[in-house]
């Protein structure tokens, strides 16, 4: 695998007229269709998880439970297929979704009360405990959502294209609990100080890379990239 290859670490393309590719992979019918529907879910569970349970205080498993169901409704109501391009970013989109739906459900929990009980109140976002709102606490899982699946097509990559020690090199330096130094990896790893640097700088323009595709696909427009990557940015994971 040469370093200017688009299956890792290559040139970023230039940003086409319309995109939200993953999304538009995931509608109609077909084994395709089905794997990004996974995709999508996979990407975007742990942030709605993670809203469900800041924004409503449900319970760990009241929480995977309201998950499991939402992407089941918004999945069975084809919602999207009725995406248009100038819809805001998924991410947006996804999340106002979400609301809608948490919104109906507590009222709809409200009305099955007997004798007129009191319905739990979401609280408002300024109310929220602890230091994020919980739309802060979406967007964070969101980031480690895409740099948990952005990570794992790097390993992927690498160990496919007989690179393994670029993944060696970027898993000791920036995964393992111990911070390691230059020199730690290259006695480690048993290569030179200047191998180290170079698979490290070769790795990070990789995963940079895999980044913006992985947020590529689901914006419609180079400015609603910008957007979303300084999202990322904002919840440590720079592009």
């Amino acid at each position: 695998m040469r370093d200017g290859s688009t299956e890792i670490g290559g040139h970023g393309r230039l940003f086409p007229e319309t995109s939200w590719t993953l999304i538009c992979k995931a509608r109609g019918e077909g084994e395709d269709v089905r794997r990004s529907l996974d995709r999508l879910v996979r990407l975007y569970w742990k942030p709605v998880y993670s809203y469900v349970r800041a924004r409503w205080h449900k319970s760990n498993e009241d929480a995977k439970d309201l998950t499991q169901e939402f992407f089941a409704t918004f999945l069975d109501n084809k919602t999207l297929e009725e995406i248009r391009e100038d819809r805001p970013r998924f991410r947006i989109f996804l999340r106002s979704c979400l609301e809608h739906f948490l919104l109906r459900k507590n009222r709809d929990g409200a009305r099955k009360k007997r004798g007129g009980g009191v319905a739990h109140v979401p609280l408002d976002e300024r109310e929220a405990t602890g230091e994020l709102t919980p739309e802060e606490v979406f967007d964070r899982a969101w980031a480690r959502s895409v740099l948990a699946s952005c990570l794992g097509d790097l390993e992927k990559a690498y160990r496919s294209s007989g690179r393994e020690g670029h993944w060696l090199v970027f898993e000791r330096y920036h995964l393992k609990p111990e911070t390691a130094t230059y020199r730690e990896c290259a006695q480690a790893l048993g290569i030179s100080l200047d191998d180290v640097q170079n698979r490290l700088r070769h790795a990070r323009r990789a995963l940079d890379e895999l980044v913006r595709e992985r947020v590529r696909d689901t914006v419609a427009s180079a400015r609603d990239l910008d957007d979303e990557l300084r999202v990322l940015s904002a919840n440590g994971l720079g592009a």
